[in-house]
């Protein structure tokens, strides 16, 4: 319990989250902590954003954790996650690989990847049936337009967008003026929370 307590309160100092399901957590936290903290930390972390059950071995998180440390800023995946460091920050965003299709219908709620509770609403202008599907450059080339608050990219390829039968559809994530209707609402909401119920996303994104 004890040691919970204390990975908890590194998670509350070292770590923020945005609601694109990315994380950035700060490394000088991680390298004033003890080493055991540290790969509890980078495992919570890399859960909660690649939305995978289990984290890397401890072999694997102190191999990533020295690399962040040594200052090398070449970005590297692990455990569903691409990590990138700069300026004494490392962040954790989803992993550009391939996610299942999720088939849904209009007003179903589902979970996309272990990491968004989904809200499907009716689709203007698409013919079901429906499915979320990783947001790729195609989706993104259509959704975009006019949106004045692009996607970063890092952030883009671990999003769900709605698909009908004719192409996308939506994306939740653009701003409200730029999102098509209410076909898809999608809330960061990770079936492996870096540290309980009581861990919520900042307000705005990293």
């Amino acid at each position: 319990a004890d040691r919970e307590a204390r990975t908890a309160r590194l998670v509350r100092r070292a770590v923020r989250l945005d609601p694109l399901g990315r994380a950035v957590v700060d490394l000088a936290a991680l390298a004033e902590a003890p080493e055991d903290l540290a790969r509890a930390v980078a495992a919570r972390v890399l859960r909660c954003v690649g939305g995978r059950i289990h984290a890397p071995r401890a072999a694997s998180l102190s191999r990533a954790l020295a690399r962040l440390a040594g200052g090398d800023e070449r970005a590297f995946t692990l455990g569903g996650c691409l990590v990138a460091a700069r300026g004494g920050a490392a962040e954790f965003a989803r992993e550009a690989a391939p996610i299942p299709d999720l088939p849904v219908a209009a007003g179903a709620e589902a979970r996309w990847d272990g990491r968004f509770a989904l809200r499907v609403g009716a689709a203007p202008g698409g013919a079901p049936p429906y499915r979320v599907r990783r947001l790729d450059d195609r989706a993104w080339s259509v959704l975009r337009r006019g949106a004045e608050n692009p996607v970063p990219p890092r952030a883009r390829p671990g999003l769900p967008a709605l698909w009908g039968l004719d192409g996308p559809l939506a994306l939740p994530h653009l701003s409200a003026e730029h999102r098509r209707g209410a076909a898809l609402a999608a809330e960061f909401r990770p079936a492996r929370p870096l540290a309980g119920a009581g861990f919520a996303p900042a307000a705005d994104p990293c």
